[in-house]
């Protein structure tokens, strides 16, 4: 199992990701870019192949970065977890004198 430190650092970045998943700005640009980038690939014809993979990629970065965000707040959500056990199994120790 990780530190308590890297687990608490899993935590601070997940409260971070939340915040930018939330944003209402954030958000905005994600969904104007994606579809900006979904309008072109729409407008290149049948012989721009490499072109239409361009604009098919960067559509999907914006997806995947959007779901890295996701990734790093539920790993933040079992960092938590680990935490608060952790402090039960410290209090068990200290209630039985093994500390």
């Amino acid at each position: 199992m990780p530190s308590e430190f890297e687990l608490q650092q899993r935590v601070n970045r997940a409260a971070e990701a939340k915040t930018l998943i939330e944003s209402q700005m954030l958000t905005e640009c994600f969904n104007k870019l994606r579809q900006n980038y979904i309008d072109k690939l729409m407008e290149t014809d049948a012989t721009q192949s490499d072109i239409r993979d361009k604009y098919w990629m960067a559509a999907r970065v914006v997806d995947v970065v959007r779901d890295h965000l996701v990734t790093i707040v539920n790993d933040g959500s079992v960092a938590r977890s680990d935490l608060e056990q952790l402090a039960r199994e410290g209090e068990r120790k200290k209630r039985f004198g093994l500390v």
